[in-house]
């Protein structure tokens, strides 16, 4: 397929074109943002508020900080892109509207502290984004694993390669490193902002393991393969959180996406939870209907 990609991965074979995408960014003007990486959200259309709230303990005031950690599933989404440049992590200085921590962020009026970024590890938690875990945290989002266990690398080997590319399923010990190590994540989280409530976020589904019209290049088999995968880093990231709410009572909820069907990236335009190319040329991330619907359901979490 001719399409050129932004893989999601920190071991990318093009490392040069985030640089020059954030150059075109600035050389155009486009939005800056303010050294704090802090935007205050406006209220929004999508109520996501509940008047039992209150009742079940999870209630996030009006003007608190909330956190949004993770990779490109939470940065990124089909918008044009602003630049960020207060990240020392140039891969992180991309920025989109409308992902779901700024839907969430404006349908409950908190102050929203974006540390996603492209590319993101489980490890790299620790590196760039731990820093913006404060003390005043009230609600803190995380998503990561994709890019631990290269989902996202497979997926775009598939969609590029005429025949059937490799797509390596990982084994028991890695998925065991990545789930412990998303755990001692978010008791570091609970360390640091012993207030907040932690949601963690799972995947949408990629393709739906068959044949994928949209993208003929990806064969049946290839799409099980993917589909597998997705499904896998989704389970572990649901283990994870559930290990870290026994550990945690009351304080962390669970959100798994892997059950969500008919609009992975193999389905029609106006079905589809997963963009097949943004304006940055970055492929197989959410779009706006999958913010959409991954913001509605963190709020039915928040009650």
């Amino acid at each position: 397929m001719a399409l050129s990609t932004l893989p999601d991965s920190t071991r990318n074979s093009s490392a040069n074109r985030p640089r020059r995408a954030v150059r075109r960014l600035m050389s155009a003007a486009l939005v800056a943002v303010t050294a704090t990486g802090i935007v205050t959200a406006a209220p929004g259309v999508d109520s996501l508020t509940s008047s039992a709230d209150a009742a079940s303990g999870w209630a996030i005031p009006r003007g608190s900080t909330y956190v949004a950690l993770g990779d490109s599933t939470a940065a990124f989404n089909e918008d044009r892109p602003y630049a960020d440049t207060s990240r020392s992590n140039i891969s992180c200085w991309l920025r989109y509207p409308n992902t779901y921590p700024k839907r969430v962020a404006r349908a409950r009026g908190l102050k929203l502290v974006d540390a996603s970024c492209g590319g993101a590890t489980s490890r790299s938690y620790f590196r760039d984004q731990q820093k913006f875990v404060k003390k005043n945290a009230r609600l803190v989002t995380l998503t990561f694993g994709g890019n631990d266990l290269r989902v996202f690398k497979s997926m775009d080997d598939a969609a590029r390669t005429i025949g059937e590319a490799k797509i390596n399923q990982a084994g028991p010990k890695t998925q065991k490193k990545v789930e412990d190590r998303l755990v001692r994540i978010m008791r570091d989280i609970g360390k640091r902002a012993p207030r907040a409530k932690i949601v963690v976020v799972g995947y949408l589904p990629l393709t739906h393991g068959k044949a994928c019209p949209q993208v003929p290049t990806i064969s049946p088999t290839e799409s099980a393969q993917v589909k597998k995968k997705r499904d896998m880093i989704d389970r572990l990231l649901e283990r994870a959180g559930k290990r870290a709410a026994r550990q945690m009572p009351g304080r962390v909820k669970v959100l798994p996406l892997r059950h969500v069907k008919g609009h992975s990236a193999c389905e029609p335009d106006e079905k589809r939870y997963i963009s097949l190319l943004n304006l940055q040329e970055v492929w197989f991330h959410t779009n706006n209907a999958g913010h959409n619907y991954v913001a509605r359901r963190i709020g039915r979490l928040l009650r």
